[in-house]
């Protein structure tokens, strides 16, 4: 919407495309099972970093990125999710 793409406007129709592989590369960049929260975060921290290139006011994605939830997902790669690194005592 910010773009105004659509299938008949070929650079904004560019952008994006570049931009959702880019996403799912930020995604598949880190070896683990699924976790929702740790691929919404990396999206959202890689979306804020990505609009600078392309928006004049950039997007932020800022908050308390700290994993409440290792306990609950049995797939959990501890060390290996950039969120876990984030854990402290609540």
């Amino acid at each position: 919407m910010i773009l105004k793409s659509s299938p008949m406007t070929p650079v904004p129709r560019k952008i994006v495309q570049s931009l959702t592989g880019e996403l799912i590369s930020s995604i598949s960049g880190i070896e683990a099972a699924r976790c929702c929260q740790r691929e919404i975060w990396t999206v959202l921290k890689r979306v804020a970093d990505l609009s600078r290139r392309i928006l004049p006011i950039p997007l932020t994605a800022e908050g308390d990125t700290r994993c409440r939830q290792m306990y609950l997902n049995k797939e959990c790669p501890g060390n290996a999710c950039p969120w876990w690194r984030d854990v402290k005592p609540l």
